[in-house]
């Protein structure tokens, strides 16, 4: 099936053209919804096509989308502002009682790390998901029962407080519990 090409970019060469209809690229508004890197990776996008394309976005007063340096904030920034909010308040209360963990994107979503992993989070619809692993859950077990539980999982409802003294106990629980671990001599 032959791809059409877009006739906004009628500046373009015909491979670059078809390269941004294969992706349902149509304007410069849409283009701009995109990183620079991403549209380069398109069969029939070269250095002059992307020249080209950052000549026409800056006549138009539009520009690549910036990916930062910072994958969660990203991440946490994806979601409506009274989530995001939530979010944010987790990551610090995760941070202060792990202040020497290191943090990562896994499984789509940010995630802690010091001698193993230790927890991660997410943002739903209607909750937050928060995952301490199936140690954690089970350790807590009574702590948490006013929450939907599974073997590693707490959901936390958007329109609840977060339990912020409970994550930061579970936090400092499970660092104490990796940092406990006999790791194997290599």
């Amino acid at each position: 099936m032959k791809q059409k090409e877009t006739p906004a970019f009628e500046f373009l060469a015909a491979p670059a053209r078809r390269a941004l209809a294969s992706i349902n690229i149509s304007n410069l508004q849409e283009l701009a919804q995109h990183d620079e890197e991403d549209i380069k990776t398109l069969h029939g996008i070269g250095a002059s096509a992307i020249e080209r394309l950052k000549e026409a976005m800056t006549k138009a007063g539009v520009s690549f989308k910036t990916i930062s340096n910072d994958p969660v904030s990203d991440y946490i920034n994806k979601f409506p502002d009274s989530t995001a909010h939530l979010l944010r308040k987790l990551r610090a209360t995760i941070q202060a009682a792990a202040p020497e963990a290191e943090e990562y994107m896994g499984y789509g979503m940010p995630a802690y790390k010091q001698n193993g992993p230790l927890v991660y989070f997410a943002g739903y619809a209607q909750h937050i998901g928060f995952y301490p692993t199936g140690e954690g859950i089970e350790y807590f077990k009574k702590a948490l029962s006013s929450y939907k539980t599974s073997k590693g999982a707490v959901q936390i409802p958007l329109h609840q407080e977060l339990p912020n003294d409970l994550i930061r106990t579970i936090v400092q629980h499970r660092v104490q519990m990796n940092n406990n671990k006999k790791r194997p001599k290599r």
